[in-house]
């Protein structure tokens, strides 16, 4: 029973990803959405990623933590969330490569404006006719 009741937990926010998209414009952040949304015509799916000296320096800073402490909880949480992408979206490793994202922005190298400006220039050319 508990493992259904996990599974439910997980589908209900993976159909509720499906449903918010077809009736409103949204930014969804991590969870498998490029896996759940990776047919929509629409919107882009976009990682955003960094080096794991650099993360592990923001999360000193951001948190006050400890360098140990900050190593530690940017391991676990990569731990998790590739546990989550392997146990909710279950393919081969080959098939990983059908679901790719449609841009990567490293954070170490480029600011948040850059990224920003840069999604609404994807976006707008995206709307154009091929």
């Amino acid at each position: 029973k508990r493992i259904i009741e996990k599974i439910q937990n997980m589908l209900f926010p993976m159909e509720m990803i499906k449903v918010i998209v077809s009736h409103e414009s949204a930014i969804i952040l991590g969870r498998g959405a490029n896996y759940v949304l990776h047919d929509e015509k629409e919107g882009l799916n976009i990682k955003l990623t960094a080096p794991f000296d650099y993360r592990v320096e923001n999360i000193m800073k951001i948190r006050n933590l400890s360098k140990a402490k900050a190593k530690e909880l940017v391991k676990d949480t990569d731990v998790e969330r590739a546990d989550f992408i392997n146990r909710f979206f279950t393919f081969d490793r080959d098939s990983r490569i059908k679901v790719p994202f449609d841009i990567v922005f490293n954070t170490k190298n480029l600011s948040s404006e850059l990224i920003c400006k840069s999604i609404f220039v994807f976006l707008d050319e995206k709307k154009k006719p091929a």
